[in-house]
């Protein structure tokens, strides 16, 4: 990305500096930059532009080779990436629990070998770990540029010898424009893959591309440069501050910015722009931005960022820092290496071994030692896995089948097997989100004689008429409005995370459409809830005894809890009402059952022994309920 010193264009060290910034101020919750995360797809513009230019440079001066050209990306991108995953590996023995450990060793890894794209792309779903849970979450932009670079020299060698320079341009361009299209084809059933696989973004390489190759010889000047430019950086700070991270990217809408930063890029440093981003500051962060974006994101998951003053703290850290790792590694290892440097390259991909191999060996430990889960007590350190427990459990409650995943449509929802009306049998269906999955395992074990049905999806509160995704809107439609009524049926359980939003007109409406459809509606009430997943509160109790853990667990109670309980209470005239935290607690609220295994899964979903506890408790509060 940066050749010798007297390469440098200062105002594209400034354009970096108001990308990077902007994705910072974004993943630090500043509102009123609600676009920031368009910074990434602006360095995307930024390096397309770049990489080409430095290759066709080096081929007009007869250097160019692709030994020197991967040398200088490796020195360039890893060092830094493997510090920085190091650091942050070191950070999170001491602060996060074992399961975070454990994912995060695996992405450093990941990051490495430039594939965190895809990494955190397999990772994506419901169940999926928070983004403010993986300190590396970041690294998947470079994995993607790290891609482009694998194929780009050699593709823009190619075209050039055969094609010569504006049949390479044309093809560039509808390389762009192809991809752009499948963005907007695919982004509507698959936005993760959208988002993190490199061929979706090629259209944003392709912008600076065009730019770099001489296919044409017109050269904006004075008046007409001036206010182009003005209309390009405007472009980019309007994207920033007008688009919303709800609407899917990248796609048509992300040209907006990289149009912008094209447009920047191509009138050069006009007198307009270049105050704003050739002066000492935005340059300095133009330098240390890939430092800086290196930092920002651990920091951001390790600091609080509740107010304005932990935010700029944050900040500042993470500018220490950047400047700290550009000045210590960054700089000292690419310096020089421009040409290869025989007497000075072998020391840099040592010093770059050994800071890897740390990375590596710091991932493998961690994996080894279980996510370090010799830190827990003895009593705890049999607690299973967040990925063992979540893949005991889903198959019990039919995720995929009977409930429904973001990524699925409602015609994936099996009706044959998960309505199966079964004549002699006392058949009741279960309606509801996530939540009421788990009541269908629990359900089912506490009343083996019972046929339950399961109508479910993510999210989904069971109200008629709920239009929270197409998903939810589809499965209530049919369900309230067809299903209710079959012969058969005997009776209907409305299940959910509730909320108070939910109470009224939501519950009351959603009785109404079924009364005088089916005998019975039974409402069962919110499960217990905590405000952060449980195997992480259990981590930060730092408690020795299993008292201590649960006393401490349960005072991190969700407060939609009290707030939620009128609900049993408004509509117990109108339905059959059940108290599942009533019948959680029986005796006293646990976090593990009888024989040690935890009861919850995250913040409210139940393990497979779980369900099976609860199951137990309810057999035993009402025994004659179906």
């Amino acid at each position: 990305m940066v050749g010798n010193q007297h390469t440098i264009r200062r105002e594209i060290e400034g354009l970096r500096a108001v990308a990077v910034v902007a994705v910072i101020l974004f993943h630090f919750g500043v509102s009123w930059l609600p676009g920031g995360f368009l910074g990434v797809d602006v360095f995307f513009v930024i390096s397309g532009f770049l990489i080409t230019s430095n290759v066709l440079r080096d081929m007009h001066g007869e250097r160019f080779s692709f030994r020197g050209f991967y040398l200088r990306r490796f020195l360039r991108l890893f060092p830094a990436l493997a510090t920085t995953a190091l650091a942050t590996l070191a950070v999170s023995f001491a602060l996060l629990p074992p399961d975070e450990v454990l994912d995060l060793a695996q992405s450093a890894v990941a990051a490495i070998f430039a594939v965190s794209n895809i990494y955190f792309w397999s990772k994506v779903g419901y169940f999926d770990t928070a983004a403010h849970l993986k300190p590396l979450l970041h690294t998947w932009s470079l994995g993607v540029e790290e891609q482009f670079y694998l194929f780009w020299p050699a593709a823009l060698l190619f075209t050039l010898r055969y094609f010569g320079v504006k049949v390479s341009a044309w093809i560039v361009g509808f390389a762009g424009v192809a991809s752009l299209v499948a963005a907007q084809t695919v982004i509507g059933n698959s936005p993760s893959t959208v988002f993190y696989w490199m061929p979706f973004r090629i259209f944003e390489f392709a912008l600076g591309i065009m730019i770099a190759i001489p296919w044409f010889k017109v050269r904006l000047t004075g008046a007409l440069a001036n206010m182009v430019g003005w209309f390009g950086l405007a472009s980019i700070v309007g994207a920033f501050l007008l688009l919303r991270d709800n609407v899917p990217m990248p796609s048509a809408w992300s040209l907006i910015a990289c149009a912008g930063a094209a447009v920047v890029i191509l009138v050069g440093n006009v007198p307009p722009i270049a105050p704003l981003l050739s002066n000492v500051a935005m340059t300095f962060i133009g330098r240390i931005s890939y430092s800086l974006y290196l930092v920002h994101w651990p920091v951001a998951v390790f600091m609080p960022l509740g107010t304005s003053l932990e935010k700029a703290l944050a900040l500042a850290v993470c500018l220490g820092l950047a400047a700290l790792q550009f000045y210590a590694v960054e700089h000292p290892l690419r310096r020089g290496t421009r040409s290869v440097d025989l007497t000075t390259t072998p020391k840099a991909l040592g010093v770059a071994a050994s800071i890897i191999g740390a990375t590596f060996a710091m991932s493998g430990y961690a994996a080894y030692s279980d996510g370090l889960r010799f830190r827990l007590p003895p009593e705890l350190r049999n607690i299973q896995s967040a990925n063992t427990m979540w893949n005991e459990r889903n198959p019990t409650v039919r995720v995929g089948t009977c409930f429904i995943l973001p990524d699925q449509t409602f015609k994936d929802f099996d009706q044959a097997e998960c309505l199966d009306l079964k004549p002699g049998r006392k058949n009741v269906l279960l309606v509801g989100d996530s939540i009421a999955a788990d009541m269908y395992s629990v359900l089912k074990q506490a009343y083996p004689d019972v046929n339950f049905l399961e109508a479910t999806s993510g999210s989904c509160v069971p109200l008629a008429g709920n239009k929270m995704d197409t998903n939810c809107e589809a499965l209530m439609r049919f369900i309230f409005d067809d299903f209710a009524g079959r012969e058969g049926l005997d009776a209907v359980v409305l299940s959910a995370s509730w909320h108070p939003s939910d109470v009224d007109p939501g519950i009351r409406e959603s009785i109404d459409a079924l009364a005088g459809k089916v005998d019975r509606i039974v409402l069962l009430g919110p499960p217990i809830r905590f405000t952060e997943n449980v195997p992480d509160l259990i981590f930060a109790s730092r408690a020795v005894t299993i008292a201590a853990v649960e006393q401490f667990v349960f005072a991190h109670r969700h407060p939609a809890d009290e707030m939620t309980k009128p609900i049993l209470e408004m509509y117990a005239k109108r339905a059959e009402t059940i108290s599942i935290e009533d019948v959680m607690c029986r005796g006293r609220c646990r976090l593990f059952d009888d024989e040690g295994n935890l009861i919850f899964l995250d913040f409210a979903h139940l393990t497979k022994a779980g369900a099976t506890y609860l199951a137990g408790n309810m057999k035993a509060a009402y025994p004659n309920l179906f």
